[in-house]
């Protein structure tokens, strides 16, 4: 006969007596719970402050200079140091003191160094990759000085540089942001000239207003006449500060 299905039970003959055993349903063993320790982030590498920044920049600078000495670029050419600033490149010669400056304007680890004959061969170089990339060049390995013409307004050229045969290499760059400068003062002061009276006199009257006005373009670079600053309206005072007295 079949036993109860709560319990399979057998009667079994031990020594002439009769015993009972009973099975029951092993229990389902209890997974254990294994813990991890929560997933940390790598560490960072540390960045360097400013002060470890400037002075590491410096030591490549002097190590540049130091190399250019004991290997000069060939006859007709200039070394150059270059970093990328904001987009742009600024280009110096490595033992100008303004290269620190813009270096520490810049994401390079230590300015880079070249050398080059002219403005045209430092743009070629410096631009080489966007120009060989360029849709609007015909030859990549000679473009035209119009083809080039947004390449070399993306380069800075310092003061410091001087090719052979050139003046002054960032003259003509200069010279075209001066121009610019004078032309939006100047078309600043036209509009200030019309100006409805009603909003000079909120501002305190015309020359507080044109204080105000002036105040704003101060910092543009319009050139310099006979040593001193040019002001090119008179339709708006000139900024009554220390640089432009």
């Amino acid at each position: 006969m079949a036993s109860s299905a709560a319990t399979a039970a057998r009667t079994t003959a031990r020594n002439g007596k009769t015993t009972r055993k009973t099975t029951t349903k092993p229990a389902t063993p209890v997974k254990e719970e294994v813990k991890t320790a929560p997933a940390t982030a790598p560490e960072q590498p540390k960045q360097p402050t400013k002060a470890e920044r400037r002075e590491a920049g410096k030591t490549a600078i002097e190590g540049m200079i130091a190399d250019f000495a004991k290997d000069p670029v060939a006859d007709g050419m200039v070394p150059l140091s270059f970093m990328l600033v904001n987009g742009d490149f600024r280009v110096h010669r490595p033992d100008c003191k303004s290269v620190i400056t813009d270096f520490m304007k810049s994401d390079y680890t230590e300015p880079a160094a070249m050398g080059a004959a002219s403005a045209r061969a430092a743009v070629l170089e410096l631009w080489d990759d966007q120009i060989r990339e360029s849709d609007t060049i015909a030859d990549a390995t000679n473009p035209t000085e119009d083809e080039l013409a947004v390449y070399y307004g993306a380069t800075d050229f310092h003061g410091c540089v001087k090719f052979p045969g050139d003046a002054d290499a960032g003259s003509v760059k200069r010279d075209a942001k001066h121009a610019l400068a004078r032309a939006m003062i100047e078309a600043m002061g036209a509009a200030y000239a019309n100006l409805d009276p009603k909003v000079k006199e909120a501002l305190g009257g015309d020359l507080a207003a044109g204080a105000i006005a002036s105040a704003w373009v101060h910092h543009l670079p319009t050139g310099e006449n006979a040593g001193k600053r040019i002001w090119p309206t008179d339709s708006l005072p000139r900024p009554d500060r220390s640089d432009w007295r």
